[in-house]
Parts: structure tokens; sequence; C-alpha cells
């Protein structure tokens, strides 16, 4: 089961450090995403600098990215559901840090959704609903994906998943804020950016 762990693990990785929005912007508008918008490389700054039909299609993949490795590790090897979770979080880092971009990815979000909603598909529905509402409430990307992770975390202390379940959940919370580092500066002098809705 260690040797199961540790590939899965390497393999979430890798798949999870395939920057989508720098790819999607090179191949289709011959940019570099990084010199527009905020510079983040995950599907709502691709959505923004490439059009709305390219940002769904990153997150789509990103969203992929974190649930590929927890589905064919539970399906194909009988991993436990807490351990496929884990392994979808080294998927997360991958994104966040991914060495093809200098160590410097994307924020994790999309990756961190397709992680839940394979590890525990009724939590990541959850997490999806806790999303919309504060994003209508709030008009921003960034308090709706930390936000959401955090109730998420909450719920699940509270309904009595097992213990390294719900430190996974909150680990994704507490990694969301520092992802998101530079957008809550950017809350607190009043610049951050809202979208509209819907």
């Amino acid at each position: 089961m260690a040797l199961t762990f540790v590939f899965f693990s390497l393999a979430a990785f890798v798949l999870g450090a395939i920057p989508t929005a720098f790819i999607f912007a090179k191949q289709f508008k011959g940019i570099d995403i990084r010199q527009h918008g905020s510079g983040n490389v995950g599907a709502t700054n691709a959505s923004r600098v490439l059009g709305r039909s390219y940002g769904i299609g990153v997150f789509i993949i990103d969203f992929l990215k974190g649930a590929l490795p927890v589905l064919l590790a539970r399906i194909f090897f009988d991993v436990s559901q807490t351990h496929a979770l884990w392994i979808g979080f080294a998927a997360i880092l991958g994104h966040v840090f991914t060495p093809f971009l200098g160590f410097k990815g994307g924020k994790g979000v999309a990756t961190g959704m397709g992680v839940i909603f394979s590890g525990e598909p009724a939590m990541g529905l959850m997490t999806a609903i806790f999303w919309l509402a504060i994003l209508k409430l709030f008009k921003m990307v960034s308090v709706s994906s930390m936000a959401s992770f955090f109730l998420l975390a909450l719920v699940s202390f509270l309904i009595g998943k097992p213990l390294p379940t719900s430190l996974f959940f909150l680990s994704i919370a507490v990694f969301s804020v520092w992802t998101h580092r530079d957008n809550i500066n950017r809350m607190l002098s009043g610049a951050e950016n809202r979208v509209s809705w819907p």
C-alpha cells in the first residue's frame, strides 16, 4: 500500500503540474498568460484573458487533473477513500508548484474541486453549492473559493467524518488562503476583481 500511495502521489503531482491555462494561451492566442490579467495560470484568469469558453475548457481539464488520480487509485488499486484524497492533494501541489513554469502555477481551486468530487461526491456537490452561493453574494471568485473550502472543512468536522478526511478538507482550506494571499492583499486595498452574476 505504501508503494502504491507513493507512486500515485508522484503521478498525481506530475499530472497536476500540467499548466493548462499557459498551454491554452500559447496555442490559441500566442501569448504568455502570466503577462496578462492577474498573471495567474488558472481558469479564472484564462476566462478573463482568453474568453469564457477557454476559461471553461481550462477549468474542466484542471478539474480532471485532480479527479483522475483519485478515481484511478480507488478503482484499480483499491486505495482507501482517505488515502485517495491525500493522493489528490499531490495533484493540487503539482498545479500550484508546477516545475514546468518555475514552480509557480495556479491556485489549485479547480483541481481541488476535482479531488473532492471524485473522492467525496456529496461533499463535492456541497462545495459547489457553497461556491456559487458565496460568489452570488460577494461577486469575488477568491472569496468564494476560500470560504467554500472552509465551510466544507467545518461541515466535515460537524458530521463526524474520519479525522484524516476532515484534516484533508482543513488542509485544502488553509492552503487556499496561502495561494490567495495576493487576492487578500487586493481585497484589503479595495482592488480585488469582481465578476458579474450570473
